[in-house]
């Protein structure tokens, strides 16, 4: 995330807590600089359907749990140990950075011409 995507915040394991409600993150990477940009990255081991639509639905609330970063540009990822090439496809149509992660190791596998939606 840093080398690539110029991140200077990245941090694994993040809860943000507002009202009585919870909000998880696998992973949150930031930079404010001119970049002003943000990252959530959901980690899978096995991607399914459900994991594009749980990143889809942790984009959507997470204005609401950190206001802070409002000014943001706001993308998404999915690293994953395994996933079929459908589901490859379907993340990166919904505006998903892919990554794979193999021997520990955690490497960007999306397409040069990709275009991320930001949320």
């Amino acid at each position: 995330m840093t080398e690539r995507f110029g991140m200077e915040f990245v941090t694994p394991r993040v809860k943000i807590k507002k009202g009585g409600d919870t909000l998880e993150l696998d992973v949150f990477a930031y930079a404010n600089s001119e970049r002003n940009e943000a990252f959530i990255v959901e980690v899978k081991s096995h991607l399914r359907p459900e994991g594009i639509t749980q990143l889809q639905t942790i984009l959507k609330r997470f204005r609401q749990f950190a206001p802070e970063h409002k000014d943001k540009k706001l993308y998404g990822m999915l690293a994953v140990v395994d996933a079929s090439e459908d589901l490859r496809q379907e993340a990166l149509a919904n505006g998903f950075y892919m990554a794979g992660i193999h021997d520990e190791q955690f490497i960007i596998e999306t397409p040069k011409d990709f275009k991320p939606k930001s949320w």
